[in-house]
């Protein structure tokens, strides 16, 4: 009986552990996540940054044909383009 309730005990514990754990990653992750320029530009804002980022998508799609929106090129271009127009707004 006594290891019946140290293993409950354990398992409550682990649980426990895991439960807290998992908020506190999540800000340590968010914490650490980089800003683009939509953020930058449109503080609190979400509507506005989603639109900015649309904007920016639709310019590097229509301006390269070939490329979809999945794609690692495109994520590539879209990641620079994105750099290069927060270093813009920086300066």
């Amino acid at each position: 009986m006594e290891i019946f309730i140290w293993s409950l005990s354990t398992v409550a514990a682990l649980t426990l552990l895991v439960y807290a754990a998992i908020p506190i990653a999540r800000a340590v992750k968010s914490r650490r996540r980089l800003h683009d320029v939509a953020e930058e530009m449109y503080p609190g804002d979400r509507a506005g940054q989603a639109n900015y980022r649309d904007k920016v998508a639709s310019e590097i799609l229509r301006a390269n044909r070939g490329l979809k929106y999945e794609s690692p090129e495109f994520e590539a271009l879209y990641r620079r383009e994105m750099d290069r127009r927060l270093e813009d707004y920086r300066s």
